[in-house]
C-alpha cells in the first residue's frame, strides 16, 4: 500500500534545531518498512502550528489526496496531534479523507478502522486539543509576569527601539530589555515634528510624512516608508514610554478589554504632551473638522448610509450607553420617533409601515457638543447635529466617549 509521510513542528525554534523532523521521518520511515508500505510522498510542515489548517504543505497533501484517484491510500503521522489539535477540524479532514478512502493512521496511537476506533480518534483529538490550550494558557501566565517585570517577551521590539541581553537568564539564554535606538529613535522625532509642525509651513499627513522620508533615504529597517507604518510610529504608546503587552488575542487579533493589558515603563523618545497632541490632531480630522467653536466631535462622510460620530479629543468612537458606536441617522431616527414625524411608507404587500427617516441632504450637516473639556473623557456629550445651512431642524442626543467608563443613556 502507498502511503504519504506528514512531519511537522510548531515553532521556528525547533525547525532551527533539525532534530524533530529527521526523528519524526525516521521513526515513520521503520514503521512503513516494518508493515510493508511503500513511501510515495513526504511532506514536511516547518514552523506551523497544528491549531488550524493554514499550513502549505497541509493543503498541498490533503489537495493531492482527493485527487481522482489518489497517490497514496494513507496518510501517517507521528501522532494524531501533529495532524490537527482542533477536534472539530480533525473530524472534517478526516471525514474528507474518508470520502476519498484515504486513511490517516498514527504509528503511536493505532486505532482500529471501525467505530470504535474512530470514536477514539476523536477523544485523542479532544485531548490534544486541550493540551494545546492548556499550554497556551501556562504560557501565556508567565510571558504576562516577565513584562510585568520590565522584560521584553517579544522578538523585534517597536520602532525606535532595540533589544539588549541582561544579566538575568532565562528559559532560552538571558533574558531581554528594550532601549532607544539612536538613529530610529531619531528617525520617531522627526515623524512626530513633521506630523505637528509640518515642512516650510505646509500640513504633512501620512502620506506625505512617508514621501518626505523616502526621498532622504531615510527607510523604515531596510524598506520604504509606508503611510501605514508612519501612522504605527504616531500611535505607538512605546514613544511616550508605555509599552502594552498582551493587547490582542493572537489567533483572531481582536482587541482585549484594557484591564488584561500588561503596562511596561520604557524610556519615552517624546514627551506625553506631543504625544497627546498628534493624537488629538489625528483624531480631529482637519478635513472633515467642524467650521469654528472648538467642537470635541464631528461626522465622518463614510462610503455607507451611517455617519459614525468621533471624539476629537481622543479619536474614539461616541456610543450609546449598549456600547454601539453612534450616527448621525441613529441620533435623527431617535429625534424623529419622540417628536413622532416618522411618516408611512408603502411596501410591495401593501400595507404601510413607518418608514426610515433620513437627512434630506448632506450639506451643511455638523455635530457641536456641549462640553466635553480636553482631558474630561468620563463627561457626556450632548450633541446637536444641525440639518441644513440655516439650522432647520435641530436633533439633540446624548452620548459619550466610547473610552469612558461613564453610563450615560442615550
Amino acid at each position: 500500500m502507498a502511503v504519504a509521510l506528514y512531519a511537522l513542528v510548531s515553532t521556528v525554534r525547533q525547525a532551527e534545531k533539525d532534530l524533530s523532523i529527521p526523528d519524526q521521518l525516521r521513526q515513520m520511515r521503520e514503521w512503513c518498512a516494518r508493515n510493508g508500505y511503500s513511501v510515495a510522498m513526504e511532506y514536511v510542515e516547518l514552523g506551523r502550528t497544528a491549531t488550524d489548517d493554514r499550513r502549505a504543505a497541509f493543503q498541498q497533501m490533503i489537495a493531492e489526496a482527493t485527487m481522482d484517484p489518489p497517490p497514496f491510500e494513507a496518510i501517517i503521522a507521528h501522532s494524531q496531534s501533529r495532524f490537527f489539535r482542533d477536534a472539530i477540524d480533525f473530524g472534517l479532514y478526516e471525514r474528507q479523507l474518508n470520502k476519498a478512502n484515504v486513511r490517516l493512521l498514527s504509528i503511536t496511537q493505532p486505532t482500529a478502522s471501525d467505530p470504535a476506533g474512530g470514536m477514539t480518534r476523536r477523544l485523542f483529538s479532544v485531548f490534544d486539543e486541550y493540551q494545546s490550550k492548556e499550554n497556551g494558557k501556562h504560557t501565556l501566565r508567565a510571558m504576562n509576569e516577565n513584562a510585568r517585570q520590565g522584560f521584553f517577551n517579544g522578538s523585534r521590539p517597536p520602532f525606535g527601539f532595540r533589544t539588549v541581553e541582561t544579566e538575568r537568564p532565562g528559559r532560552r539564554g538571558k533574558k531581554k530589555r528594550i532601549e532607544h535606538d539612536p538613529t530610529e529613535a531619531g528617525s520617531v522625532r522627526r515623524i512626530f515634528d513633521l506630523y505637528l509642525q509640518g515642512n516650510a509651513g505646509q500640513e504633512l499627513g501620512h502620506k506625505a510624512i512617508a514621501a518626505y522620508l523616502n526621498a532622504r533615504s531615510l527607510n523604515y529597517r531596510g524598506k520604504p516608508w509606508t503611510k501605514t507604518k508612519v501612522y504605527q510610529v504616531l500611535h505607538h504608546t512605546a514613544c511616550r514610554g508605555e509599552l502594552a503587552f498582551n493587547k490582542t488575542v493572537h489567533k483572531t487579533k481582536k482587541t482585549k478589554p484594557e484591564s488584561e493589558w500588561i503596562i511596561a515603563s520604557v524610556e519615552p523618545i517624546i514627551d506625553a504632551e506631543t504625544f497627546v497632541a498628534a493624537r488629538h490632531r489625528s483624531g480631529a480630522r482637519p478635513r472633515e473638522r467642524a467650521a469654528a467653536g472648538g467642537e470635541f466631535a464631528h461626522a465622518v462622510n463614510r462610503p455607507t448610509r451611517l455617519w459614525c460620530l468621533w471624539c476629537l479629543w481622543c479619536g474614539h468612537d461616541l456610543v450609546d450607553r449598549k456600547g454601539r458606536q453612534v450616527s448621525l441617522l441613529h441620533l435623527q431616527q431617535q429625534a424623529e420617533r419622540r417628536r413622532g414625524e416618522v411618516q408611512e411608507q408603502k411596501h410591495s404587500d401593501g400595507q404601510a409601515r413607518p418608514g426610515r427617516p433620513r437627512f434630506a441632504g448632506r450639506e451643511g450637516i455638523r455635530v457641536q457638543p456641549r462640553a466635553h473639556a480636553p482631558g474630561d473623557a468620563q463627561n457626556a456629550l450632548s450633541i446637536r447635529a444641525f440639518e441644513g445651512a440655516a439650522g432647520a431642524r435641530v436633533i439633540e442626543a446624548r452620548a459619550r466617549c466610547g473610552r469612558s467608563g461613564a453610563k450615560q443613556t442615550l
